[in-house]
């Protein structure tokens, strides 16, 4: 499990591992020009507005990147640098806004296939063993 210490930082972003039926999590490629990790496999997620909660912006970064509506959020360890929610109650259909390339529903044996952003499969593993509580 990976841990990260926050000392004097402000949260400003949220990503959100949704998980199917079948144990497979959706994985985002970010866009070749995006500014950070560029071309990198992600979950969905993005900064938090003035004002929004961190539930609230995983939500709302959620539905402008996917297109999926979450109906619930359960956070996986609020100890991350940024909040990352565990969803297994969403509706929709994954359809791509501009800010990534393509979409993959992948299982935790095949994550090391994909050139992810750091953390990624540990994340998964994390949410996976919640899941299973």
């Amino acid at each position: 499990m990976i841990k990260i210490k926050i000392t004097n930082m402000k949260i400003n972003g949220t990503a959100v591992i949704i998980i199917d039926a079948d144990d497979r999590v959706l994985l985002l490629r970010r866009e070749p020009t995006s500014t950070w990790m560029p071309d990198k496999w992600a979950f969905p997620g993005g900064k938090i507005e003035p004002g929004e909660s961190p539930p609230a912006a995983a939500t709302r970064e959620t539905k402008e990147e996917t297109d999926l509506d979450i109906r619930t959020l359960q956070e996986l360890q609020p100890s991350y640098q940024v909040p990352v929610f565990l969803s297994e109650d969403w509706s929709g259909k994954v359809k791509i806004n501009g800010e990534h390339t393509d979409f993959s529903w992948v299982h935790l044996k095949d994550v090391a296939k994909y050139d992810t952003v750091p953390h990624i499969e540990a994340l998964i593993r994390r949410a996976l063993d919640v899941r299973k509580k």
